[in-house]
């Protein structure tokens, strides 16, 4: 009929953006094919056109995340002088408006039965990202040893503070909250580690008391 509109057809990665959105706003297990179809305006039909089933949804969304929250970071990072390196990644890491979304996929890794299907993607997600700290503390001179502790150290910080970030109030000026987070985790990540002689005297006053 002349002057009709067609509606244009949703792309896979319309649903997986979208399948993105309900994940960092409800949660994983919140993922459904029918309730996403009537958020965007479309049919199930549209939906299977793309994805055999949710199952295939939920792993298309996993394979975005670990693909866009950790591949693509480590490779722009890369293309940024040595030195920046470490400060870039951190800036990557506390974007406001991410840690929902990274919040939700992680914590879903404990869950009865998503669990087995995102624990292993969550586990390989938390390899690389350590690996990678390590690599860069190590190229900024520190010994292999000092160089895995405390990048195990830095990324357990940022997990627990993940947490803390997803429990805060609506009225709580995040971007603030991050901006504190990345620059202290900064001066830790840079500070020389304490000579042995320092830690067995300090060690020897914690005994005395």
């Amino acid at each position: 009929m002349p002057g009709t509109r067609t509606k244009p057809r949703l792309s896979r990665t319309d649903w997986i953006e979208g399948a993105l959105e309900v994940v960092a706003e409800s949660g994983l297990d919140a993922l459904a094919v029918e309730p996403l179809a009537r958020r965007m305006g479309a049919t199930k039909g549209s939906f299977y056109w793309h994805f055999a089933d949710r199952g295939a949804l939920l792993q298309a969304v996993l394979d975005h995340w670990r693909q866009d929250a950790t591949a693509r970071v480590i490779t722009e990072v890369e293309a940024i002088e040595p030195r920046r390196r470490l400060e870039s990644l951190l800036e990557h890491s506390t974007t406001p408006g991410e840690e929902r979304l990274e919040h939700a996929i992680i914590a879903a890794a404990g869950h009865e039965t998503l669990g087995a299907l995102v624990g292993p993607v969550v586990d390989e997600v938390h390899s690389a990202r350590i690996d990678y700290v390590d690599r860069l503390l190590r190229d900024l001179g520190l010994p292999p040893d000092s160089a895995r502790t405390r990048a195990r150290l830095v990324y357990a910080a940022y997990l627990g503070h993940l947490m803390l970030l997803s429990r805060l109030s609506e009225g709580t000026p995040r971007a603030d909250v991050l901006d504190d987070f990345r620059r202290e985790l900064l001066v830790l990540l840079r500070t020389p580690a304490p000579s042995t002689a320092i830690l067995d005297d300090f060690s020897a006053g914690a005994t005395s008391t």
